[in-house]
C-alpha cells in the first residue's frame, strides 16, 4: 500500500512539473523569440499577442550601436505596428524609443526607465540586481497592450549585447 502511494505522488510530481515549468518559462520564452526571432514568430505575453521582428544592429560607432526592432500586436482583426530603437553606448542604454503605426517616435514610459536605472548608467550588474530589475519590469506592466509591448522592448534592450 505504501509503495502504491509513493508511485502515485511520483507520478503526480511527473505531471505537475512541466507545467509549473512551462508557465515559469512563459515570460523567458517570449523574450528569447523577441530576442532571437524568428522573425514573424508569435509570442504571448501578459494576455497579449504579438508578432516579433527580431533587433537588427542598424549603426555602429566606435562605442556606441543602434538597435531597430518591430512588434504587431493583434487584436481583434487590430494590429498595431510598434517599431523600437535602442542605443547603446559602452554596455549603458542612452535611449529606448518607439513609434506605434508610423506616428510620433517617443520614449518608454517612465516606469519602465525607473526600472531599468541602473542599466542606464552601463557596467556590469551582479545576477541577484540583475534579476531585480526583471522583476521590476514585470511589475510595471499593467494590462494593456502598449504596457507589455515595452516590457518586452526594455528586456531586449537589456539583454542584446
Amino acid at each position: 500500500m505504501k509503495k502504491l502511494s509513493s508511485i502515485c505522488k511520483a507520478m503526480t510530481l511527473a505531471l505537475l512539473l512541466p507545467v509549473s515549468a512551462a508557465n515559469a518559462g512563459g515570460l523567458e520564452c517570449a523574450i528569447q523569440i523577441a530576442l532571437e526571432g524568428p522573425r514573424g514568430a508569435k509570442v504571448q505575453l501578459f494576455n497579449h499577442s504579438f508578432e516579433v521582428q527580431p533587433p537588427e544592429v542598424v549603426s555602429k560607432q566606435k562605442r556606441q550601436y543602434a538597435l531597430a526592432g518591430k512588434l504587431i500586436h493583434h487584436n481583434a482583426g487590430l494590429n498595431e505596428a510598434i517599431a523600437y530603437r535602442v542605443i547603446k553606448e559602452n554596455g549603458a542604454i542612452k535611449e529606448i524609443s518607439l513609434q506605434i503605426d508610423g506616428g510620433k517616435w517617443q520614449s518608454i514610459s517612465s516606469p519602465r526607465l525607473n526600472a531599468l536605472e541602473d542599466t542606464l548608467k552601463g557596467g556590469r550588474r551582479p545576477e541577484e540586481r540583475q534579476r531585480e530589475v526583471e522583476r521590476a519590469l514585470e511589475k510595471a506592466v499593467d494590462k494593456t497592450w502598449l504596457r507589455a509591448a515595452e516590457f518586452l522592448i526594455a528586456h531586449v534592450a537589456v539583454r542584446h549585447c
